[in-house]
This record gives structure tokens, sequence and C-alpha cells, in this order.
């Protein structure tokens, strides 16, 4: 389950740590924003990265927006101070909403969300620093990575073709 090709936004992955840290279910609404919002445009560029679905600019601009839009969403719950009265990524426990996030933005931050995107979601970044640094998310998820710089998937079909160039936080074209 872990490693570089790894596929760790999966509900076993997520239910794999959750068990281990014996978690409460937390935020409802960062949930619901991981749930609604960001679970199905991650999933569609985590594949893209992964060679696993064939790279489309348009459908990974209109992902990467999307991401882009659901981590303004966790901000704002976030900055409603909601993740605090849940024991937040700093209490004794990690919450299935915390686990769920972290899961989700694990691949993104290392490929896909630069400095740039990062730095637009401050309150976001620092959860999951927090978050994925914990030993029951180490140990399913991985080391979290950062990305200096985002990167965009394969040109072409899955599988195949050159790198395509490297941006800073969201895709431009050359």
């Amino acid at each position: 389950m872990t490693g570089a090709g790894a596929d760790v936004t999966g509900f076993d992955a997520i239910k794999a740590v959750a068990d281990a840290a014996n978690a409460p279910v937390g935020n409802g609404d960062l949930l619901a924003v991981e749930r609604d919002v960001l679970a199905a445009p991650a999933a569609a560029l985590r594949k893209m990265h992964a060679d696993r679905a064939p790279y489309v600019p348009a459908q990974y601009d209109a992902a990467l927006a999307q991401i882009v839009d659901g981590l303004a969403q966790v901000e704002r719950v976030l900055a409603s101070g909601a993740d605090a009265a849940s024991g937040g990524a700093g209490g004794e426990k990690l919450t299935l909403a915390e686990i769920c996030l972290v899961a989700t933005l694990h691949p993104l931050f290392a490929k896909a969300l630069g400095p740039e995107a990062r730095a637009k979601a401050p309150r976001t970044t620092a959860l999951f620093e927090r978050a994925a640094a914990r030993g029951e998310a180490l140990g399913v998820l991985g080391k979290p990575v950062l990305c200096a710089a985002a990167t965009l998937p394969n040109v072409g079909s899955a599988g195949g073709g050159p790198k395509a160039e490297t941006c800073r936080g969201t895709r431009t074209e050359p």
C-alpha cells in the first residue's frame, strides 16, 4: 500500500489509518468538502500522474480548478476554528476528517500543487504537514513530500510520452 506508485487515497488506506488511530469523525464540514469537492478531481489528477489515465490538458485543468476551489473551501472551514473543536491534528487523535483530507492531498502536494498553490492555502498546508507527520498516517501513506514545483503528467497516452514542462502551482501552456 505504500511506495512511489501506491494508490494511497483509496478507502482501504483511509480505513487502515482510521483504524490504527481509532479515529473520531471530527469536523463534518471538513469531511464534506473532502468527499464532495476534492475526492473526485484529486483521483483524476492522481491517475494522470501515475500514468493510469491519459493526460488530457483540458481535463487536467478542470480537475485542478476544482481542487483549488476545494482548498479555498477547506481554508474557510479551518478559519472558522471548527477543526480545533475536533481535537485537530495537534490533538491526541487524528480525526476521520483529517485523515481523509491528508490521504487526498498526499499525492497532490507531492506533484500537482506547488508552493504557489500551497501558499494560497496556508491553514490546509499546516494541517497537512502536522497530520501527515503523525505515526498513524506515516505508517500507511509514507513520508509526506511537498514538491518544490508542480509537475505535469506525461504527455500523450497513459504510460508513455515525454515528461511535460514544470510549472509553479497551476498548469500553464508552453
